[in-house]
């Protein structure tokens, strides 16, 4: 892989501005945008069309996670909302119609801004610097991290038990959780850019970032550069699907780009 280069100049349509993005995994054709009016949307990357939409918050959607089965939401009003995607009640335009959430979550003092989870553990970040961690088996609290700053954005590569917190800064916080997080060990922190990290997205084997002054830099997974990319504007969120990188711009549609 050499490069990035913008697919066909293609975006997503969406009935609403984006704030949220989310995929099931980077091989699916699944993939979920959360909206400004608190409505999630699926998508079919292959066909570019909207296949689902789950109204799943009264509030904007601030954060979004597809892990497994489920389907976890972050609203502005400070709770995650946690939902089974097998409970799906249409097959040809999937909502959630009729059907309560298997978990609420609620011990932010302010909105959740991201979440990811590591070695099975879902954890939550905040703007109050305090990153939460929590138990899939019966989503009950198991312990926090105060952060140095508000973590904007959670990442973390599948089987590993590293976390990558970004705030509003230059460099990336780094965390090591042990299995049902006994044990939590702060890392050296990454300088990955000379300007403001915007967003970061992971891949099974690379590691995108995107900066205020609007460049797309590409790590390898033990974080070697590979290359960078230039874009026409600031970029809000990265994900990653189907080698195609997904980048949600200021105005919030999203632009999609192909990997060369």
């Amino acid at each position: 892989m050499s490069t990035l280069k913008l697919h066909d100049e293609r975006m997503l349509q969406t009935s609403d501005s984006v704030f949220s993005l989310a995929t099931i995994d980077e091989d699916s054709g699944v993939f979920f945008v959360g909206l400004e009016n608190g409505t999630v949307e699926q998508y079919d990357l292959r066909t570019q069309n909207r296949v689902g939409r789950f109204d799943v918050q009264v509030k904007m959607i601030t954060s979004l996670l597809v892990y497994r089965t489920l389907l976890c939401s972050a609203s502005y009003d400070s709770s995650v909302v946690i939902w089974d995607l097998r409970k799906v009640t249409s097959k040809t335009q999937a909502s959630f119609f009729g059907e309560e959430p298997i978990a609420v979550l609620r011990d932010h003092k302010e909105p959740c801004s991201s979440m990811t989870v590591v070695n099975n553990l879902l954890l939550t970040g905040a703007r109050e610097r305090f990153v939460k961690i929590w138990d899939l088996t019966d989503f009950k609290k198991i312990t926090e991290i105060k952060q140095d700053q508000s973590p904007k954005q959670l990442l973390s590569f599948p089987s590993e038990n590293r976390l990558f917190c970004l705030g509003d800064a230059d460099f990336v916080q780094t965390w090591e959780i042990g299995e049902n997080g006994s044990t939590i060990k702060r890392l050296p922190e990454l300088q990955l850019h000379r300007d403001l990290i915007t967003s970061a997205c992971l891949s099974a084997q690379y590691f995108f970032t995107s900066s205020s002054d609007g460049w797309i830099d590409t790590y390898s997974r033990d974080l070697v550069k590979q290359y960078d990319t230039r874009t026409s504007c600031r970029l809000e969120q990265l994900k990653f699907a189907n080698n195609y990188l997904f980048a949600s711009r200021e105005k919030g549609d999203i632009h999609v780009y192909k990997q060369t």
